[in-house]
This record gives structure tokens, sequence and C-alpha cells, in this order.
């Protein structure tokens, strides 16, 4: 006998917070969205046994952030963000007003800074589509030039 899943119309929840569960997920992953939209980038170098997610942005200005698994998010210990010494900057997964307004405040990064942060990958795919380019503009232009002398004679 198959047992019950979520994809069946029979299917009963029993856990009783499972809406607080999905709505915390879907913070999370609006606020990573946003936050990664605005140049954060996840910091993949440390480690993520703690729990949270660590974040970074190119911008040496802006704080470097941990997203929980439930929408929490917070800066690294200790903090030098907006002139405040050692006190955390703590967005609950309730304030949506505070957390949009930081993020309305962080700067887009400029073109040295997504260089800087690009993996080699990206790098390696962006050197090739460039050469590519290149080289058939090359190629069309010297197809070009024998096809006018050829006219000429």
């Amino acid at each position: 006998m198959r047992a019950k899943t979520r994809i069946d119309p029979d299917w009963v929840e029993t856990d009783p917070h499972a809406r607080i569960k999905r709505d915390h997920g879907a913070i999370l992953i609006e606020r990573l969205n946003r936050l990664q939209a605005a140049g954060y980038r996840i910091d993949l170098p440390r480690s993520i046994d703690a729990g949270d997610i660590p974040l970074f942005h190119p911008n040496k200005k802006m704080p470097r952030l941990a997203i929980w698994d439930d929408g929490l998010v917070n800066d690294m210990y200790p903090s030098d963000f907006r002139d405040r010494d050692h006190a955390r900057t703590i967005f609950e997964p309730e304030d949506f007003q505070g957390f949009n307004q930081f993020v309305a405040r962080v700067p887009a990064p400029n073109w040295i800074e997504k260089i800087r942060i690009s993996t080699v990958e990206e790098a390696f795919y962006v050197i090739l589509a460039w050469s590519l380019f290149l080289g058939f503009i090359f190629a069309f232009s010297n197809i070009g030039e024998r096809v006018w002398d050829w006219l000429r004679q």
C-alpha cells in the first residue's frame, strides 16, 4: 500500500507548525533572493555547520551577514556597520520594513567588484564568448575584404 504524500488530494497535514515552517521557508528564500540581487554572495569557504548561511558583499563598507533558516538576518560580530560598535544589526523574520530599508541602502557592486567576486567558470565563459565574438568579427571582415577585392577586379 502506498503512503500518503503531499501530492495526494486526501493527504492530511499532521504537523501543527507546518504553516509556520512554510512561511519561514518563503521568508528565507525571498530574503536570500533580495540580498543576492543587491550584490551579496554566499561565502562558500566559511563553514556552514552553524546552521546559518554566511553572505558577503564585494563592497567592503557593507557588513558581512548571516541568514538563518527561519529568515532571521544578522551581521557578523563584531559589527562596524552604521557606527554601531560591537552591536549586532538584527532583522527578525517579521521585520519586513527594516529589512526592506536595509536592502534599499545596499549599493550595487560596480564592474570591478563584480569581476573580483566572479567564479573561475564565469570568467572562463566570458573570455570564451569574447574570443568567439572577436574571432567572428575578424573572420567576416577578412571575408568581406576578399569579396570586395574580387568585385573590384
